[in-house]
């Protein structure tokens, strides 16, 4: 999955990815990304995890993210069991709406050209 993202994210920037910074879970540690990262040029970053000095960008898009989650369900009086309804529908709305300078453009719209 993550390096269909890479090239999805490549032809989209029309821009090579040059580093991947991942926590050190087993799903990012493993042969297959090692010889990709390889084959590509790509320098493979690994942070430690609950480290708010190394992934701080991270973790408050995150929490951004479970906010206005949160704030989606209470203001709707919507129960719980639509907690990954809303945080779908958060990044989503996140993805329409936040542009990338550089580029002019929002993620989705890199993303689904």
């Amino acid at each position: 999955v993550l390096i269909e993202f890479l090239r999805l994210v490549q032809r989209g920037l029309h821009a090579q990815v040059r580093i991947v910074r991942t926590d050190k879970g087993m799903e990012f540690l493993n042969k297959t990304l090692h010889a990709y990262f390889a084959s590509k040029g790509i320098l493979h970053q690994t942070l430690v995890a609950r480290t708010p000095e190394q992934n701080g960008i991270v973790e408050r898009r995150n929490r951004t993210i479970v906010e206005a989650a949160r704030t989606m369900l209470s203001t709707a009086k919507v129960h719980l069991f639509f907690w990954a309804e809303a945080i779908a529908t958060t990044c989503f709305t996140q993805n329409c709406s936040l542009v990338i300078p550089r580029h002019e453009k929002t993620h989705y719209h890199i993303i689904n050209e």
